[in-house]
């Protein structure tokens, strides 16, 4: 009942809303190259014409460095506000997953009311 209850993509949001929810939410579950973006999300969020400035004004880019050989993007600390612990298309392990790294921003961010996220 939470999950639909909060499932904004019913509630009428653009596309462009839409786009944004789906890429936050699979950064969420930690930094991802493009590639990685790309094959995990809907080809309707990826072929979008919002997807790339939606990456661009949700995530910071990291290079290439000695342990990774490709770059990845990173959700920037802000968009952590977005976070919805009942976010539809999360799998249980994808959930679990997303809720142990918001912790651990709330920690890093001081915000000790927040290790337990608020309902949508």
């Amino acid at each position: 009942v939470v999950a639909v209850a909060g499932e904004r993509e019913l509630a009428g949001l653009s596309d462009e809303a839409r786009v944004r929810r789906s890429l936050v939410h699979r950064l969420f579950l930690g930094d991802q190259t493009f590639s990685a973006l790309t094959e995990t999300l809907a080809r309707r969020v990826t072929e979008h014409p919002s997807f790339v400035p939606s990456l661009r004004a949700a995530a910071v880019y990291l290079p290439p460095d000695a342990g990774t050989p490709h770059g990845r993007y990173r959700v920037k600390e802000e968009v952590w506000a977005e976070y919805d612990p009942f976010y539809y298309h999360y799998s249980h392990v994808d959930a679990q997953r997303a809720l142990e790294r918001y912790r651990q921003h709330a920690r890093r961010a001081g915000l000790a009311a927040a290790l337990v996220p608020k309902a949508p």
